[in-house]
């Protein structure tokens, strides 16, 4: 029997408003996230400056004026598209208090 691919459970933010990645080099569309990693869109010219390997430092600025302070290494990157498994953040992301406020019965996944 072939083992999952994925641990933790992911939100996507497609077609809805999600958190943003902030860094240094900008701000970035989160695509999906979990408690062990996320994936963000970078314009063309950002996306070629992250590179396989790297560690980036960032906030996940959540609505409502939330945020969370991560660190993860890029475990892949596919044209603007980067994935990240997170390093540091993951407790905040994971438990109670939800950073983006109170769990909304309609999403499933990671409640908040």
């Amino acid at each position: 029997m072939e083992e999952p691919r994925r641990h933790q459970p992911r939100l996507s933010f497609t077609g809805r408003p999600g958190p943003r990645l902030e860094m240094v080099g900008g701000t970035y569309e989160v695509l999906d996230l979990s408690a062990d990693g996320l994936r963000f869109r970078a314009p063309t010219a950002a996306a070629e400056q992250v590179t396989i390997g790297d560690v980036l430092h960032a906030t996940l600025r959540f609505p409502a004026d939330r945020s969370v302070e991560i660190e993860g290494r890029v475990l892949r990157v596919d044209g603007q598209e980067a994935a990240l498994r997170l390093l540091q953040g993951q407790e905040r992301l994971a438990h109670t208090p939800m950073p983006a406020g109170p769990a909304s019965p309609r999403r499933t996944g990671l409640l908040w």
